[in-house]
């Protein structure tokens, strides 16, 4: 059988994926509307960005091991990465529940929602 080979993308070009970066800058913007309206929301936003931009880091870890595994051994099947992601989309929900007086639950939903709604609307422009 034939070696075949890969092109693993970088971490750091989908880390400064142009997507990544206005999401990043529509959500700071919106924390710092929302600090003048309501100062917990503006806490959760900023919680939920950073913890989606984690989650986002960890997932290209991921995708370029599982890649790169697939290219050398076959194919590899863990569930551990999958439950540490999962938790990082969990812990700032677990923080506005244990702590409602300073992050705001609706906050951090926006702040882990801001890329999506961010890609959507690109997408949506950009055709």
């Amino acid at each position: 059988m034939p070696e075949t080979e890969f092109s693993v993308p970088s971490n750091s070009r989908l880390m400064n994926s142009k997507y990544l970066k206005v999401s990043l800058i529509a959500g700071l913007v919106l924390a710092v509307v929302f600090a003048f309206i309501r100062w917990q929301i503006a806490v959760g936003i900023l919680l939920g960005l950073g913890f989606y931009q984690l989650y986002f880091f960890l997932l290209t870890l991921h995708i370029n091991e599982v890649i790169s595994e697939a290219a050398a051994n076959g194919k590899i099947l863990t569930i551990w990465p999958k439950m540490v992601r999962l938790f990082v989309l969990f812990f700032p929900f677990l923080v506005a529940y244990l702590l409602p007086e300073y992050v705001s639950f609706i906050g951090v939903t926006i702040g882990l929602l801001m890329f999506k709604f961010c890609m959507f609307v690109m997408t949506f422009i950009e055709r």
